[in-house]
């Protein structure tokens, strides 16, 4: 399962919809909740570290153990999160910080510099494998860079000198070895004989002793994968690269600068236009664009895992998990929104990708597929007690669930019936006896209910042995 988060940026903004800064009503109120009266002496980032740390170490727990976090954030807060995310995650976890170019023309109200880039910061649950972020490289990425082809597909001709200076000779010996060219074919032998008699070293253009990157071995069972080219009246060495291999096609690792046009934060304002016409764009301002995300759940998911959005905003996540389900995958989508807008905004975009939007020559055909929409409710408990707020029939319904604690203890408990026929209900301090939540024959009634509440209840009513 990966984790991809939009966190409010925290910039001081408060006049748009999604409320860009910690003095949103909720979030004082969840943050008075957590840290009492001293929240008011917080500084900003303070608040926005107490805001996100609980969500964060949550967020942790729900992670799988091969799964990974994704976090757009800009300037105002990254430090301060590559910091709790290091304490949380391990910084031995920590796996990118991307650039994304997310406004080519600058943000000209900056004060200084015209802003253009914004981050997205990637951290693992565990240690993962090298490569575990590649990706498979696409039709026209083969098609520009794999111009050769023979029996065994296209491919392009890589070096095999190793073009990274600092290994050489001296400190890589086992990669300095002689290859022998035949110069009429172009074909290569770890032996030298009548045919293969150009001797070729990994040498650079100055004399500087390299290395290869094949070790003798892997060169001797693969040359027929190696050739030699005389160029600029030097001789070097190539190997093949396949764009795919087995059925595979060729992976490629991300750089850590993106700067496709098509992930241009005006390219995520089209989209949104284009789900709901007619919308301004200060009524929902710079939703990601779909390709950007879905350029990182690509990285990390396969075609039946999970994505979870806790800052779910206009819906954007998943539309992309959407549309990356039209490779044949089955992924699946949690979004968490808080706002108002999350039945207006979040699920309507949805609901309008899956089913088709647009008219006449900008229809788009609908992703398939469906989702549920669920507002949470009341807790049921406020501290130790009940919540009065809580319908009485919601708590019913609630304790009926198989996978509710209660019922699951009571199943527990069924397997400790005493003779004693007895049963229990909730009694009040006022000494009227509160609806009976669910009825049992235990041998120990209080160690039973106790773990509901995280006290004994005030008081138990066991009715007798005779009770029909």
């Amino acid at each position: 399962m990966s984790r991809n988060i939009d966190p409010p940026y925290n910039t001081g903004n408060e006049g748009w919809v999604y409320n860009d800064n910690v003095n949103d009503p909720k979030i004082l109120r969840w943050l008075g909740e957590l840290v009492g009266k001293a929240g008011e002496d917080l500084t900003r980032h303070d608040k926005w570290l107490c805001m996100m740390y609980p969500r964060l170490k949550l967020l942790y727990k729900l992670l799988s153990d091969d799964g990974a976090i994704f976090i757009s954030l800009d300037d105002n807060e990254i430090f301060y999160l590559r910091s709790i995310m290091d304490e949380i995650f391990g910084a031995s976890n920590f796996t990118a910080q991307i650039t994304l170019l997310c406004n080519p023309k600058g943000r000209s109200q900056d004060k200084y510099f015209a802003t253009c880039h914004e981050y997205l910061l990637v951290y693992t649950k565990s240690a993962v494998p090298a490569g575990w972020f590649s990706v498979e490289k696409d039709d026209a990425k083969i098609e520009k860079d794999y111009k050769l082809s023979d029996a065994g597909g296209k491919y392009r001709l890589l070096e095999l000198r190793n073009t990274h200076r600092e290994f050489g000779k001296e400190n890589r010996p086992n990669l300095w070895y002689p290859i022998y060219a035949n110069a009429d074919d172009g074909t290569v032998s770890l032996e030298k004989d009548e045919q293969h008699n150009i001797e070729i070293y990994p040498t650079w253009p100055d004399g500087y002793e390299g290395c290869w990157t094949w070790g003798t071995e892997l060169a001797s069972k693969s040359t027929q994968l190696l050739v030699a080219q005389k160029k600029a009246g030097a001789w070097k060495i190539y190997r093949k690269s396949y764009a795919a291999t087995d059925g595979e096609t060729v992976r490629q690792k991300l750089f850590t600068i993106w700067n496709n046009p098509q992930f241009f934060t005006e390219k995520g304002q089209v989209a949104f236009g284009q789900i709901f016409p007619g919308a301004n764009k200060n009524d929902f301002p710079q939703p990601k664009s779909v390709e950007y995300v879905m350029e990182a759940i690509r990285t990390i998911t396969h075609d039946d895992d999970i994505v979870l959005d806790s800052f779910a905003g206009s819906g954007t996540t998943g539309q992309a998990v959407l549309n990356l389900n039209s490779d044949g995958g089955h992924r699946k989508f949690i979004l968490v929104e808080m706002m108002d807008y999350a039945d207006s905004i979040t699920a309507e975009r949805v609901k309008r990708v899956i089913k088709g939007y647009g008219e006449g020559k900008n229809a788009v055909d609908g992703t398939g597929g469906n989702f549920s929409f669920y507002d949470l409710g009341e807790p049921l408990l406020v501290g130790d007690c009940l919540n009065e707020a809580v319908a009485p029939e919601k708590i019913r319904e609630y304790i009926r669930q198989p996978s509710c604690p209660m019922e699951q203890t009571r199943l527990r408990a069924c397997q400790h019936i005493s003779p004693a026929r007895s049963s229990y209900a909730l009694r009040e301090p006022s000494g009227n006896i509160s609806h009976v939540v669910f009825l049992l024959c235990l041998q120990n009634v209080r160690d039973i209910i106790r773990p509901f509440f995280g006290r004994y209840p005030y008081r138990i009513l066991c009715l007798l042995d005779s009770y029909p």
